[in-house]
């Protein structure tokens, strides 16, 4: 079979397609059959070296892509959740979404409705856990005042909606084209090349900094007495700051997450699309074969899309 694979960290260019043994799944495992598979920021971290950590204890050719939706192909002894045929998503046991099968831990998947595509539960798999994360962590109230750094992003459009189903007043930022996605999902649109802090200031009961562009400073000029900031992409100056918050309480309090897409979450977003309370529409679709160019085109910031982008593969060929 195919898997996307490479030896060394690098940009896009480390890639490659290679024929792979298909693997076999082990106790309390499942060989899902790619059908979609997509970009995660943290794929191409790890792809660069920069989060190499969560590539600790692969074999090489280390794998790409670490969430799937797809078709179970064969259960491992103990699996009695799933079964051959059955449509799901998860995140992946070894990062090898990009292949035409990969193994995933039973525990991880989550059973696709048949009201929803693939390429719908690959869009709420790994950004879509991670937003119920957020928002569960952001502890909001309704008429709340939220500000979402990066709002457009993957992440950051599952994580506008939920808030506003939550009842606050959602303002986002993002580029200038993304101005009227936003609008679409009942954000207040703001460019984040021209934030106008000045109009801004002290108006927002919490902001969530979702894509990392959001120096600290700023964060704490726009929110209200008593506000609070958030992050998924700590850096040195959000680790000091929540240091700083904890030992003087006239600073906001600052604090830094790390979320896991965990199936309870990932399973929360698919129900809440099939109700038709959550939108999972992704910013682009290409065929499975076309991931080392489309990387190249980020790589050399050439590609625009707005939001997810999803790769979908046929089930025609058999595994071999």
């Amino acid at each position: 079979m195919r898997r996307l694979g490479y030896e060394r960290f690098g940009g896009p260019d480390v890639l490659s397609w290679r024929d792979a043994p298909v693997p076999m799944p082990g106790r309390g495992e499942v060989l899902v059959r790619t059908r979609a598979a997509s970009i995660n920021a943290t794929d191409e971290k790890i792809l660069s070296g920069a989060a190499r950590v969560m590539a600790v204890g692969r074999s090489r050719p280390l794998g790409f892509g670490l969430d799937v939706a797809g078709t179970v192909e064969a259960v491992g002894p103990g699996v009695r959740t799933v079964a051959v045929g059955d449509r799901v998503v998860g995140m992946t046991r070894d990062g090898d979404a990009f292949a035409d099968a990969c193994l995933v831990r039973s525990r991880s998947l989550v059973p696709l409705p048949d009201s929803l595509d693939f390429v719908q539960g690959v869009t709420l798999a790994m950004s879509g856990g991670t937003a119920v994360g957020v928002v569960d962590a952001l502890r909001v109230r309704a008429g709340e005042r939220v500000l979402v750094g990066g709002g457009s992003g993957a992440i950051g459009q599952l994580t506008v909606q939920l808030l506003v189903r939550a009842g606050c007043e959602v303002a986002a930022t993002g580029s200038a084209a993304a101005a009227d996605v936003l609008r679409s999902l009942g954000a207040e649109p703001h460019d984040y090349r021209a934030l106008d802090l000045g109009v801004l200031a002290g108006r927002f009961d919490a902001v969530l900094d979702v894509s990392g562009h959001l120096p600290v400073g700023d964060a704490a000029i726009l929110l209200a007495e008593g506000g609070r900031f958030v992050t998924l992409v700590p850096s040195g100056p959000a680790l000091g700051a929540q240091a700083v918050g904890v030992l003087r309480r006239d600073r906001p309090p600052v604090r830094n997450l790390i979320v896991v897409a965990t199936a309870e979450r990932i399973g929360r977003a698919i129900a809440l699309a099939a109700s038709g309370d959550l939108e999972a529409d992704p910013g682009a679709v290409h065929p499975l074969e076309e991931i080392v160019d489309v990387l190249s085109g980020r790589s050399a910031g050439t590609d625009r899309t707005i939001g997810k982008i999803v790769f979908t593969a046929g089930d025609a060929a058999p595994l071999d």
